[in-house]
């Protein structure tokens, strides 16, 4: 359990949610329905309530920040590093042949590129209101399981018209990795 300092601790009444006081001795309704905990301590039993968070002190909040920073960037940065080069992987493919092999002839190479941005686009803001619904935690890893099926997908095109679908298919996984990552942010950082 977290650390909590000595005002969290001391033995005053709490109220649950009924606006019942309950004393320390008096745990017999309340720690059945949840609504306090009781933590032992040399002296006896001591009621908490259970919303209520510890307070920290500043140092405390510090490393708790550090803590988080250390866990969450080093894999969102890793995920962007992903994005970048799966975006940019395609002009390395034009490089070493793309338009030959599937007759990218006119603008069907710009088409292509351009069809990544257009779903990308048009669903960033839909993916806002599906973090409604589901975690960041459960949302970015399944985008990421998604976008990685479909670039394996795309070493398996065989003509132009797969290459326009599995680029929009790209667009369409990718398009959730920036508020995803953005909604982890403002639930962990302050505004300093």
């Amino acid at each position: 359990m977290a650390q909590l300092n000595e005002k969290a601790l001391g033995t005053q009444p709490t109220q649950n949610y009924t606006g019942v006081p309950d004393s320390p001795t008096n745990d017999d309704h309340s720690s059945d329905k949840g609504y306090t905990l009781d933590q032992k301590t040399e002296g006896g039993s001591q009621h908490l309530l259970a919303d209520s968070p510890p307070t920290l002190s500043e140092e405390q909040i510090k490393a708790l920040y550090r803590k988080i920073d250390w866990r969450t960037m080093p894999i969102l940065a890793l995920l962007y590093l992903c994005s970048q080069l799966d975006r940019g992987n395609i002009g390395n493919a034009a490089i070493e042949g793309l338009t030959k092999d599937l007759n990218l002839t006119g603008n069907r190479y710009n088409i292509a590129l351009t069809m990544f941005f257009i779903p990308y686009c048009l669903l960033e803001f839909p993916s806002n209101l599906v973090l409604k619904y589901f975690r960041p935690s459960r949302w970015i890893p399944l985008l990421t399981v998604i976008w990685g099926v479909v670039m394996t997908m795309m070493g398996l095109v065989k003509n132009y018209h797969q290459l326009v679908g599995v680029r929009a298919c790209l667009g369409v996984a990718e398009a959730g990795l920036f508020p995803g990552t953005s909604n982890v942010f403002n639930q962990y950082c302050e505004a300093f």
